[in-house]
């Protein structure tokens, strides 16, 4: 069955690496480019998301707030939950959040299909 992942980066290029690596694993993959567009989507879907990948930086309010906003839900707390980050200061602040990586940009094609394979692998077994 194919696996939906949800994308939040802000940064077109990164969002373009993640969409075609995780689009060629035959992932439907759903990208937002701020926290707001985010939270919009997910207030009004009722779709079923297998995985959140976020960057930590973003205009606004920023990826941390947006695994707290998706922590106090009783539809999305139990996702499992990737950071994206340029900035290495933020990966302590964001392990605080419980995810599942703290990834750091920037993200290789291949890199991402092996992590995101070897990820829904160990959730299934």
């Amino acid at each position: 069955m194919k696996k939906t992942i949800f994308i939040l980066e802000d940064d077109e290029a990164q969002r373009y690496v993640l969409e075609k690596s995780l689009s060629d694993q035959s992932c439907r993959v759903i990208l937002t480019a701020s926290t707001q567009e985010a939270m919009d989507y997910l207030q009004n879907t009722e779709e079923k998301i297998d995985l959140f990948i976020a960057d930590i930086l973003l205009p606004g309010l920023n990826g941390l707030e947006f695994r707290k906003f998706l922590l106090s839900s009783d539809n999305f707390s139990h996702i499992p939950f990737i950071f994206l980050t340029g900035h290495l200061r933020y990966a302590q602040k964001a392990s605080e959040l419980s995810p599942h990586l703290v990834l750091t940009k920037p993200i290789h094609g291949d890199d991402v299909k092996k992590i995101i394979t070897n990820l829904f692998l160990e959730m299934e077994a």
